[in-house]
């Protein structure tokens, strides 16, 4: 590929970087960042979603949570989780709480049609599959029990993090728990 048909290489350039050279990479994982700003600035807003402020403690304290939700379902590092939801508080604390456990995150888009789903999710061995509560109602239902590698749906409310009003339904291949 040409360098033309890539304008943004003259913006690294004037920057003083080489686009064909990897960044440094940091020591921390975003997981060891998230519980050290926990530690030191435990009340200082890590998110905010609607309105409604989520601190670092309460973030750190949420994927700790959620990482223990997902080793009881026998998660192991390596493990798959498909994120199917937009951009809300369970898919960052999910993806953390992933990350603490050396899982691997995939995002499924929102938008996908059930097909589309069963083909992304089997292709990345989905292990766990987080959603939210309308596409548990309406996309998931058709791909049930045709990803072999998927073992647990969780689902959750679309305000649960926001509210406290937990509507989170988990999906287990030995039945659902409310």
């Amino acid at each position: 590929m040409k360098s033309d048909t890539r304008p943004w290489l003259s913006t690294y350039e004037s920057m003083g970087h080489d686009w064909h050279s990897l960044p440094e990479l940091p020591e921390k994982t975003l997981s060891d960042y998230v519980r050290g700003y926990a530690e030191q600035f435990p009340d200082r807003e890590a998110l905010v979603f609607l309105g409604q402020a989520m601190s670092y403690r309460q973030l750190d304290e949420m994927a700790d949570r959620m990482a223990a939700l997902f080793v009881s379902q026998g998660v192991k590092a390596g493990d798959v989780l498909g994120l199917q939801m937009p951009n809300t508080p369970q898919y960052v604390v999910a993806f953390i709480a992933a990350a603490r456990l050396g899982m691997v995150s995939t995002s499924i888009s929102p938008l996908m049609t059930p097909p589309e789903i069963i083909h992304q999710a089997s292709d990345a061995r989905v292990k766990i599959l987080m959603t939210l509560m309308p596409f548990w109602q309406t996309s998931i239902p058709p791909v049930l029990g045709k990803v072999e590698s998927l073992q647990t749906v969780i689902v959750s409310g679309p305000m649960d993090l926001v509210s406290g009003q937990g509507e989170s339904v988990e999906e287990s291949r030995d039945g659902v728990n409310v």
